[in-house]
């Protein structure tokens, strides 16, 4: 018998539905997600802010927030790559990927 483990879900957000990441009063938006982590643009975030690890919380378009802490895991050209812990729930991945489908139909 095999084992097989799914691996994250991610969403890559249009700029007009991006969540907001709120940190120590500063916020940002979320250019990609899954449960165990995301992408920030270095435009809009420091990376020194997640060094250590930060409190943060996440507001996504489907009206919900959820609290995790976000730790640096490296920086892509132009993003700061992140872990969540804990990770952000798998309901609220799939209210956020249904409600892209509904708003960006492929045609």
């Amino acid at each position: 018998m095999t084992s097989q483990r799914r691996g994250f879900y991610r969403i890559e957000y249009p700029a007009d539905v991006r969540p907001i990441m709120s940190v120590n009063g500063s916020t940002c938006h979320v250019l990609e997600l899954s449960e165990g982590g995301g992408r920030v643009p270095t435009s809009e975030a420091k990376s020194t802010w997640f060094k250590n690890g930060v409190e943060t919380s996440i507001e996504f378009q489907c009206g919900q927030s959820v609290a995790t802490e976000a730790s640096l895991i490296r920086i892509d050209a132009d993003q700061i790559v992140l872990r969540f812990s804990p990770p952000i729930p798998l309901p609220i991945i799939i209210e956020e990927q249904r409600l892209l489908i509904i708003q960006f139909p492929k045609d």
